[in-house]
């Protein structure tokens, strides 16, 4: 398991179930947030992840591109909040993470993101939503590698348990 945050010597349980892990890997939409200078907010949208074996590290592909403002404000240990959402039914959940460490995406990250973009752009086209707005929502160019270790899940699907922890939520060793 990677270092708990803080030093504190012990470490962290993956906070990804396989459950969890199955549905991140569906077609879902992913959103981004950390924050920059003066807490500033600075968001993005994903396009395309990858979890480690043991579902501890989770790398998240990014548009430099479109989202410049989100790429210039990362930090190595700033907080990471990544959102999933099935379009077909609204289920949702929230990570938190702290980015661990960036870069530039690789060939097989280009791959990830091309591969993510077809199948989420053929959900979107089969749920109503056309071409052209799709074309400024899921840009692969530019890419960047952000690596993160997520510390906790929570449910954001909109109804009476959004914003409750996940079952599935780990704790430090």
């Amino acid at each position: 398991y990677p270092p708990a945050p803080g030093g504190s010597g012990g470490h962290v349980k993956p906070v990804i179930d396989a459950d969890l892990a199955a549905f991140m890997l569906r077609s879902v939409m992913i959103t981004t947030a950390t924050r920059g200078p003066g807490s500033r907010p600075a968001i993005g949208r994903g396009v395309g992840l990858r979890l480690g074996e043991d579902r501890s590290i989770l790398d998240l592909l990014v548009s430099r591109a479109q989202w410049p403002a989100m790429i210039s404000d990362l930090r190595v240990g700033a907080a990471f909040a990544v959102t999933l959402s099935d379009p077909t039914d609204y289920r949702t959940y929230q990570i938190k993470a702290r980015l661990a460490e960036f870069g530039d995406a690789d060939a097989d990250d280009v791959n990830l993101a091309d591969s993510y973009v077809r199948r989420m752009t053929q959900t979107l086209l089969e749920l109503g939503v056309t071409a052209q707005q799709l074309a400024c929502w899921l840009i692969p160019r530019d890419l960047v590698r952000l690596r993160l270790i997520p510390m906790a899940v929570f449910r954001q699907t909109p109804g009476p348990g959004a914003g409750t922890a996940h079952a599935g939520a780990g704790t430090p060793a």
